[in-house]
This record gives structure tokens, sequence and C-alpha cells, in this order.
């Protein structure tokens, strides 16, 4: 085995490592310091790490910092995860948490497709299915991923679709429906209330990628009779916990 080949790897990664912590930059002589090494050692590392564009150099001053090759890697690593992958366990955890039905969805032009549904022995009869679309306006999933879109694309996604009334309690006009997606950015949760099936509630929340897109939603969908009957509060906060949990896993 190369040990001196080991131990140059070691240091330019403990080197990556003090840079990532120091934003502002690290001089050589610092790394030097920090690693107790000779500052000629410092140098051959950090120009075998320049060369390959993993670290820059300050104009004018001797100090190095991350470089765009870290950017382009990070940015690749996330665009290879897959959303119903990273929220596979934590969705079946938030269901068996909740007792609730969860459903996992994506944009899909303007409407919500549903990607994945995790089921418990609750016996409520749901439109949902894996493949099946459902409209933005009156669905939990929908709102919340409709409310983290830029305005321009919420107009647009708002006027491509008919917003029939499902149920009584259905919105039906963008006049009505832009002050709840207000309301639903400031809380960071959004509710069906009976707006898409009468007797059926949810709770949802919006997952964000590595570039902070609202990229999917996740819901808890009970009976309506239970939401006036559980801790609410408590599955709201299961609800959010889940989603941040799943953004984390996308890079955000």
């Amino acid at each position: 085995m190369n040990t001196n080949g080991v131990q140059s790897v070691d240091r330019a990664l403990r080197i990556i490592d003090l840079l990532a912590e120091a934003p502002e930059g690290l001089g050589v002589t610092e790394l030097a310091n920090r690693l107790n090494v000779a500052k000629s050692t410092i140098h051959r590392l950090l120009a075998s790490l320049l060369q390959k564009g993993y670290v820059k150099q300050g104009s004018g001053r001797d100090v190095y910092t991350l470089g765009f090759t870290f950017m382009e890697m990070g940015e690749r690593v996330a665009e290879s995860i897959d959303v119903r992958k990273a929220a596979g366990e934590i969705i079946h955890d938030l269901a068996k948490a909740t007792a609730s039905t969860v459903h996992l969805v994506q944009l899909e032009g303007a409407q919500v497709v549903y990607i994945d549904k995790v089921e418990t022995y609750a016996r409520l009869r749901l439109f949902s299915r894996v493949g099946r679309k459902a409209p933005l306006y009156c669905t939990g999933v929908g709102k919340a991923l409709l409310a983290f879109q830029p305005p321009h694309m919420q107009e647009r996604l708002l006027d491509e679709q008919e917003m029939v009334r499902h149920t009584p309690h259905t919105i039906t006009s963008k006049e009505a429906m832009m002050p709840e997606l207000d309301k639903i950015a400031q809380e960071g949760v959004a509710y069906d209330r009976e707006e898409h099936e009468l007797g059926v509630t949810c709770v949802a929340a919006p997952i964000f990628d590595f570039h902070r897109r609202a990229v999917a939603a996740i819901s808890v969908t009970m009976p309506h009779m239970n939401a006036e009957t559980i801790a609410w509060e408590k599955t709201v906060q299961q609800v959010q916990r889940a989603a941040a949990a799943i953004s984390r896993e996308l890079g955000h």
C-alpha cells in the first residue's frame, strides 16, 4: 500500500473540510497550522485541488475557498435523488404515527399526480390512487404546491383549469383562492376541508429540493369527523416534520 498516497488524499480531504467550514476562505499558513504540516505540502495539495476546480484562489490574496466543482457535484447528486425513494420510509412512518392515509404527489401540468400512497387499516374510500391526477385548487397537496410557486406561475396554473365545484366547500374563483395561498405560504401548511370529497379532510405540506423549489407535497388524509376529535395540532406538526425530512433528503 502506498502510505504516502493515502496520507496525501487524507490531507487533501481535510483541507476541503476546513474550507467548507470557512466560507470567507483560509490562507496557506492557517491551513498548515491547523493540519500541522509544512506550508510546502499545503501549496502542493492546493495546486492539485486548484487544477481540478475543487478550490479557487482569491484575487490578489493568499486565500482559498471551495471551487464551483462542488456546486456542480451537489446539483448532480440532488438531481439523481428520486422523490419517491427519498420519501419512502418517512411517509410509512407518518402513516403509522397518524393512523391515516398518506399521499405523496408531484406537479404535472396544471394538476397533481399521486406518485405514492400509504394506507392504514382505516376504512376510508378515497378518490386517490397512484398514477391518478387531481386538481390543484381543491386538494391539500395541490394548494401546498401552488402556494409556493412564483406569482406568475400561480396565475398561469389557475388560468389553465376550470375551477369546478366538487362539494359545497370548494373554492371556485381565483380571487377567493389568492388569500388562501398567501396564508398557506405564511404558515407552511395547507388544508382540504371537504373541498374535493365530502367527508374527507387533509392536511398537507410542500417538499423542497436542492434549489429551494417546491417539487412535491405530502398529506395526511382522514375522515372529516376525525379531524374534529384527534389532536389536530399534533397531526399538523407531524406532516410538517415529515415534509422537512424529505426536503433534507433532496438537499434542501
